[in-house]
């Protein structure tokens, strides 16, 4: 029982955490419709996605504690902090890239290079996961919001 609840604390925890950003957006962003999308847009999606997400993991992980099964993949691994550091100096050349290389160039490198880390080592995944996933950002970005996204030399 004791474990059950120490594994839903976080969950619950995010859920009221949550819950308190979605009442407390009104008051503290002016809703001003300047744009087709108010400045509490962003706020509420991820405050619902908080709360969204927070309940399907608290009923999954009520869902594996009725059911008996326990977590025994990772308890034996020790943890390495290799591939961490790796994102971060990724992330890090993201940054100092985009401006040279362009938005889209630097996201589509940085999102193969993380697929390669994590270990998919699928050619069709590897090329077109990335391509899919920077070309959405930069409609919803560049199209939908009106945001401009840095370009450098290669676009």
């Amino acid at each position: 029982m004791q474990t059950r609840l120490k594994k839903g604390l976080p969950n619950i925890f995010m859920i009221l955490l949550g819950a308190f950003l979605l009442l407390v957006i009104p008051y503290q962003i002016s809703d001003i419709q300047i744009s087709t999308m108010s400045p509490r847009f962003f706020p509420y999606f991820l405050s619902a996605l908080i709360v969204i997400i927070s309940i399907g993991t608290l009923l999954s992980e009520l869902k594996t504690a009725k059911s008996g099964e326990e977590d025994t993949e990772f308890q034996n691994e020790k943890p390495s902090y290799t591939r961490v550091v790796i994102i971060l100096l990724g992330l890090i050349a993201w940054l100092c890239l985009v401006p040279l290389l362009g938005f889209i160039l630097t996201t589509l490198l940085l999102t193969m290079g993380m697929m390669l880390l994590i270990g998919n080592r699928r050619l069709l995944q590897v090329l077109t996961v990335p391509f899919i996933f920077t070309l959405l950002i930069y409609y919803v970005f560049k199209m939908i919001m009106n945001v401009p996204l840095p370009e450098g030399l290669f676009y």
